[in-house]
């Protein structure tokens, strides 16, 4: 039916799970879910793609930082270029984190649980200073990084939105093959 291989390891799935369902509650005699062969697809999966460091700097510099959202956008690439952070470890990125006698960022990283320690770099820092006071809404949330969007303005982000603020400064910067 010309599915992608992600389509047909999902609808395998699925039926699997809907077979082994039937058979456990009794609504079939056998249990056929075992008709439904492993594919393999985690073998077939992407290599991870990189940047290099002038498409890194072509998506960063694509920032305009003038505007409240420009600010925000700029942190969020920042610490996604200069740290790696996942979007989940940047949207539950807090105040509390922060050590600036120290000039250490410290958390567990969201989808590890594993305590991290970064440098706070000069560059960041300053993204975040200018952020907190030319770009943030007034909120009592403890995530740095609010919407500032007027429906939900204030409140903290989702990863979804991370993602789509990179898509939008990759196209931006003409970057090829990013998706």
């Amino acid at each position: 039916m010309n599915y992608t291989p992600a389509s047909r390891h999902n609808c395998g799935s699925t039926l699997r799970i809907y077979f082994r369902y039937a058979h456990d509650n009794g609504t079939t005699e056998k249990d056929s879910s075992v008709f439904i062969l492993n594919d393999n697809y985690k073998h077939h999966c992407k290599i991870p793609t990189t940047y290099d460091e002038d498409e890194i700097f072509r998506i960063i510099a694509s920032v305009e930082r003038s505007s409240a959202i420009g600010k925000r956008d700029y942190l969020i690439l920042l610490l996604a270029a200069e740290y790696g952070w996942r979007s989940s470890d940047i949207v539950n990125f807090q105040f509390s984190q922060i050590d600036w006698d120290k000039n250490v960022i410290r958390f567990s990283q969201h989808k590890t649980n594993i305590p991290v320690e970064y440098p706070l770099l000069s560059t960041v820092g300053n993204a975040i200073i200018d952020y907190l006071k030319h770009g943030r809404p007034t909120t009592d949330v403890e995530e740095i990084i609010v919407s500032g969007e007027s429906a939900k303005k204030g409140r903290p982000i989702s990863s979804p939105t991370v993602h789509s603020i990179v898509t939008k400064y990759m196209r931006k910067a003409d970057i090829k093959n990013w998706n």
